[in-house]
């Protein structure tokens, strides 16, 4: 186990969320007790205080998870030195456990993402007048955003206690290798930039359908199904051709041998740490398709509330047709830089 200030400093805060979340769970089980009982001596006030009290200590762990998600980066990038054959986080991840250590970060990703979508929910809530989602809500918490921080936190405990400062392969020969067997890079390197253009295809569809949303309901489930299938394709797109050509940003990187340019994401954000809020943008368009659909599904049903949904909504898609065109324009704008470095 490696051990210094800042892996400390990053369990640390990881234990007291997950103290923090426990007693939110707490709370949601008191809450869950008092409204399955028919004659239940907890006062009506006393209710909603504590439901409150849950909505405020989910608040602060949506921002403590999602800041937390940029602190782990840092600490990965701070023990690139120690880590012997580490030329990036790449290298500090894969010395731990198999695959812990990504798994590790894909679950930073997640719970934002969760978080927000019970907030948002319990943001409806309190616009009605009797919080006829707290039992549905409560619910939840208890048996979703506890489970899925505790298992945040254990992943990071994982990790941190089975690192070792052994020697790793650079991320250009393991990723080069891998790549070596992947469909794109058999059928040659040309193709990488049709799966760029297939994601980019991909992000159009969803804000033309995010648009024309109102006319057809279909649209909204087109665009939930688009919005999952961009995320691996996506993924590939930067490990196949973003992450080749920006660091590269060579006119014949499509001419080089197959396993020569770089596909490491990390090293792309190491060298262009611009492409940070590109993706964080890319990210919150995708996130906000899956909130709608989220908040869509829930609310159907429930007529009461079906009216206190709507300015959400319009928030929600405004919110990602906002990031989603950003991201495009941005990404289409550096495509068209490179093409024009191609042709001087």
């Amino acid at each position: 186990m490696i051990w210094n200030f800042h892996i400390a400093i990053e369990l640390l805060l990881g234990f007291l969320t997950l103290i923090l979340s426990a007693y939110g769970a707490y709370v949601a089980y008191k809450i869950m007790i008092s409204q399955n009982e028919e004659n239940s001596q907890t006062p009506e006030k006393e209710k909603e205080n504590f439901y409150y009290l849950l909505s405020m200590i989910s608040v602060i762990l949506l921002v403590s998870r999602s800041l937390n998600v940029f602190y782990f980066y840092y600490v990965l990038v701070s023990l690139v030195p120690i880590i012997p054959g580490s030329m990036c986080p790449y290298g500090v991840l894969d010395a731990s456990l198999p695959s812990i250590g990504f798994l590790d970060l894909i679950i930073k990703f997640i719970v934002p993402f969760a978080y927000g979508a019970w907030l948002i929910l319990d943001h409806i809530n309190k616009k009605t007048r009797k919080l006829v989602l707290t039992a549905f809500l409560s619910k939840l918490y208890v048996f979703g955003m506890f489970p899925l921080l505790l298992i945040d936190s254990g992943l990071d405990w994982i990790y941190f206690w089975f690192l070792e400062p052994i020697e790793v392969n650079c991320c250009r020969n393991v990723l080069n290798e891998a790549f070596s067997y992947n469909p794109i890079q058999i059928l040659g390197p040309e193709t990488a930039l049709i799966s760029f253009l297939f994601t980019m295809a991909l992000l159009l569809i969803i804000i033309i359908l995010q648009l024309f949303q109102d006319h057809n309901p279909l649209f909204l489930f087109g665009s939930l199904l688009l919005a999952i299938l961009a995320v691996p394709f996506f993924l590939i797109a930067i490990q196949e051709f973003i992450a080749p050509v920006w660091i590269t940003t060579s006119k014949d990187l499509l001419k080089q041998p197959l396993g020569e340019p770089h596909h490491c994401p990390f090293c792309l954000v190491k060298r262009w740490w611009t492409m940070i809020p590109y993706l964080l943008l890319i990210w919150l368009g995708l996130a906000s398709v899956g909130w709608e659909a989220i908040i869509r599904g829930v609310t159907k049903k429930n007529i009461e509330i079906k009216e206190e949904t709507q300015p959400i909504l319009r928030y929600l898609r405004l919110t990602s047709l906002i990031s989603l065109i950003s991201g495009f324009i941005i990404l289409s704008g550096h495509f068209a830089f490179f093409i024009v470095i191609d042709l001087i």
